[in-house]
């Protein structure tokens, strides 16, 4: 695993297909470590919710279970999953909008973790110029981009019948 600032480094995300469009809309969530690493894996969401943020909290939450005696700092592209990790973290008030049932079962796993969770909110889909105004670093920008790409992969392992999705992508164009 890749150390930093003496924690792990994991880069989440979570994508969303047709969020406008219920009857095919699909998600899924991904975290990165390191190229190549054994623990870099992309899984799509289950249930009738989904979205991008649910997609991140549900890396967080996996994270934390599946390392709960790891230091792990996450890097996301969601500012309100980042916040709500850290404010959570340090015991500070946090009123999550959406996805109560996911704070719910990240305080839950929160409160038995031997180490910290931490999180930073990072820019995702940098372009280069990112890098030079101080948005995003070329690391950041290279982590961000892979698991971005896990999570496209994941998401489109699970897919409606065509003639479904075919029904619903005609009645929006």
């Amino acid at each position: 695993l890749y150390q930093c600032w003496g924690c792990y480094l994991a880069w989440g995300d979570g994508g969303c297909e047709h969020a406008d469009r219920p009857m095919i809309t699909r998600s899924s969530s991904a975290v990165y470590f390191f190229p190549e690493s054994l623990f870099d894996y992309g899984f799509p969401q289950k249930g009738q919710v989904h979205s991008s943020q649910r997609g991140a909290l549900e890396v967080v939450i996996a994270i934390i279970m599946v390392f709960p005696d790891l230091n792990v700092h996450l890097r996301l592209d969601s500012k309100n999953t980042a916040d709500g990790v850290v404010k959570l973290s340090l015991k500070l008030a946090f009123r999550p909008t959406n996805h109560q049932d996911l704070w719910t079962l990240f305080k839950t796993h929160l409160s038995i973790r031997i180490t910290k969770a931490s999180a930073t909110w990072i820019k995702g889909h940098a372009l280069p110029e990112h890098a030079t105004q101080g948005k995003s670093t070329d690391l950041d920008k290279e982590r961000n981009d892979a698991v971005d790409s896990l999570a496209t992969i994941a998401m489109t392992t699970v897919k409606p019948p065509p003639e479904v999705e075919a029904a619903n992508l005609n009645d929006y164009t």
